[in-house]
């Protein structure tokens, strides 16, 4: 996925490895969002991170209010279970989504 900043300026590149075999409902929402095939035209086109910690992470995808407390979900079911399983998320660049919560800050 390309970035660019609201300026126009291309910020880079983010790849994303998915594991569909352990979380194929996430995988399945996030792509959606991504090729926008979503509900409503809702898509992460024109979405923006709304929390970046320099070094540590960033967090972004709220294609409803863009702050981290917009819901949205391909099958209506909002918010859906996590999906548990044996992924770690504590390798540089692992990507997972997160309950609906209140951005921290």
């Amino acid at each position: 996925m390309e970035f660019t900043s609201s300026q126009g300026r291309t910020l880079g590149r983010i790849e994303v490895e998915l594991f569909v075999e352990k979380a194929p409902k996430t995988c399945r929402n996030f792509m959606a969002f991504v090729c926008g095939k979503a509900p409503n035209d809702l898509s992460y086109v024109n979405s923006g991170f709304y929390q970046i910690l320099p070094g540590y992470y960033l967090m972004g995808g709220d294609v409803v209010k863009n702050n981290g407390t917009g819901l949205a979900s391909i099958d209506g079911d909002i918010p859906f279970a996590d999906e548990k399983n044996d992924l770690s998320h504590c390798e540089p660049g692992e990507n997972y989504s997160t309950e609906a919560r209140k951005p921290i800050g």
